[in-house]
């Protein structure tokens, strides 16, 4: 663990240093945001999950999401609370993927 750390302040000093000289960047790296629109067929308010039937390419597909308190849930102009997105509500819903599964960035109901 200690050869680690090392090697995590060596790192950091050098780009330190080559940050000066402009040849050390930090980029960060962006996320691809994708898009699903459909019916929402289930919403869990407990687990904090919504399911979306969508028809893409003439084929019906259920798709689960992840709502976190970071989602940003729209309806019409302004912002709504979870438990305001209902059986049957057409929604567009921008999401990321990601290891713990699909999380919604921003639902848009759409009624």
């Amino acid at each position: 663990m200690l050869k680690s750390m090392t090697s995590v302040l060596f790192l950091f000093f050098a780009c330190a240093a080559f940050q000066a000289s402009g040849s050390c960047e930090m980029v960060e790296q962006q996320e691809r945001v994708y898009i699903a629109r459909g019916k929402i067929s289930q919403n869990n308010w407990v687990s904090s999950k919504i399911t979306v039937r969508t028809l893409e390419y003439g084929k019906i597909d259920e798709i689960t999401f992840i709502v976190t308190r970071d989602t940003v849930i729209t309806h019409g102009s302004g912002t709504v609370p979870f438990s305001e997105i209902l059986i049957s509500d057409d929604v567009r819903v921008e999401y990321i993927n990601t290891l713990a599964g699909l999380v919604a960035i921003r639902i848009n109901i759409m009624k």
